[in-house]
């Protein structure tokens, strides 16, 4: 606010004004600015208000609480604050009570747990009860939390979706595992890239093993001989004892899960000669996979036994049973009676 005569105004607030000469001109004096003083008086009481100082003793006290001396905050005291666009917080951060243990520290009371550990300490949240965080979002929605580097921003996540009915969590990086540790952290279970598991300790069983995770097969030949088998020919099951989960049809088992079966095979012969070579083949996809011979010992009930391990896609791969008898075009594979004698007969191992 200007003077009215030659004085030179107001320096408030870049200093103090001391001025306490009159304001007039050669026929005029302001009673309500009557000098540099007045008028900056009557500018601050104008800016701050009635009651600057709140609940505070002073205003001086306020404005203390409210600021560092280099105009900085050190403090908001306010039931509700509310900040719009960008924000930049220097220094560590506390929000609640108490002083802050790393970057942006929640406190609603003290837990007296002592500092977090180093590696751990850009965001806490503390309380002397129950503490936590939550994710919030509509149900069309995923919640996440990413982690990431320099190299790939999403490296691992954790995501719920509500319409999903999922919760994931893992690596999103190719070639990366998923690891559980126990104990004081001493790995458990690894998840590889492949989606292979891997226990480093026993693996117990407290509920069954389904038949969609673990199918099984029991066949025979119930009860019919296959006459004359002419070359190498695909043995004919017609009976199932059980087929936990519709894999096998058409004297072919197909798993449906991917994994490693146990396979074995029986059959006995009928009709040959002693010293003939009779061979007995599991088939995968068509082709030889494993085969066992036997050279007859006599003119009946000689036999062939086959069991091997596998590996299936869990759905392409199918196998079956082939026999031959080397010397002749004229044996037959016998079903015998009960107990079936031919038999074949399989089951998921891992």
């Amino acid at each position: 606010m200007a003077e009215l005569g030659a004085g030179g105004g107001s320096g408030y607030p870049g200093a103090i004004d001391t001025d306490t000469t009159q304001e007039s001109t050669s026929t005029t004096a302001r009673a309500d600015v009557p000098n540099d003083l007045a008028a900056a008086i009557i500018a601050v009481q104008a800016e701050l208000g009635i009651n600057p100082a709140g609940s505070v003793a002073t205003v001086v006290a306020f404005l203390q609480t409210e600021h560092s001396a280099d105009g900085t905050h050190s403090a908001i005291n306010a039931s509700s604050l509310a900040v719009s666009g960008t924000t930049v917080l220097t220094g560590n951060t506390v929000v609640g009570t108490g002083t802050a243990d790393g970057t942006l520290h929640v406190r609603t009371t003290d837990a007296t747990v002592g500092a977090p550990d180093a590696t751990a300490d850009d965001f806490i949240i503390e309380n002397n009860g129950h503490a936590g965080a939550s994710i919030l979002s509509p149900d069309a929605s995923t919640s996440n939390i990413n982690f990431g580097s320099p190299s790939d921003t999403v490296g691992a996540i954790v995501s719920w979706s509500h319409d999903g009915d999922a919760f994931s969590i893992g690596s999103h990086k190719v070639g990366a595992s998923l690891r559980l540790v126990s104990g004081n952290n001493v790995l458990g279970i690894t998840l590889d890239s492949s989606q292979n598991t891997l226990f480093a300790g026993d693996v117990g069983i407290t509920g069954a093993m389904t038949a969609s995770t673990w199918p099984s097969f029991s066949v025979h030949k119930g009860g019919t001989n296959q006459t004359t088998i002419t070359g190498t020919e695909k043995v004919v099951w017609s009976t199932e004892d059980f087929d936990t989960n519709s894999d096998f049809a058409s004297n072919r088992f197909t798993p449906t899960v991917a994994g490693k079966y146990l396979l074995t095979c029986y059959i006995q012969w009928t009709s040959y000669t002693a010293d003939d070579q009779l061979v007995l083949s599991l088939f995968k996809n068509g082709t030889v996979y494993r085969g066992t011979s036997t050279l007859a010992s006599s003119t009946d009930s000689d036999g062939n036994t086959l069991t091997a391990i596998v590996d299936a896609n869990g759905s392409t791969d199918y196998f079956e049973m082939f026999a031959r008898n080397v010397a002749r075009d004229t044996s037959n594979i016998a079903a015998g009676v009960a107990p079936n004698l031919s038999q074949f007969a399989g089951s998921r191992i891992a």
